[in-house]
């Protein structure tokens, strides 16, 4: 994902959500998975439904590897974060 690689991610992370359905930790990291994939596809609204239900200090992580490796996506990112843990914009 983070190699431009989006979509493939997408694809992979639901193929694993429906083969997955027993183990809630790893159906929240393939849901976490989705979400990021959905983001860097410009996909926000749905990306922020596949977020809402993960832990904030998991998703913050993230999207802080996220920033350094995709620089050019770290205003959405941002946004994305202010919106999920209500920082000031």
């Amino acid at each position: 994902m983070l190699c431009g690689r989006a979509k493939d991610a997408e694809d992979y992370a639901n193929k694993g959500l429906t083969i997955i359905t027993e183990d809630l930790v790893v159906t929240e990291a393939l849901r976490q998975n989705l979400g990021h994939a959905l983001l860097l596809q410009g996909r926000r609204n749905e990306a922020m439904e596949m977020y809402h239900s993960a832990p904030n200090a998991v998703l913050a992580e993230d999207f802080s590897l996220m920033r350094l490796a995709l620089p050019d996506k770290k205003q959405m990112i941002d946004s994305v974060e202010a919106e999920l843990f209500d920082f000031p914009k």
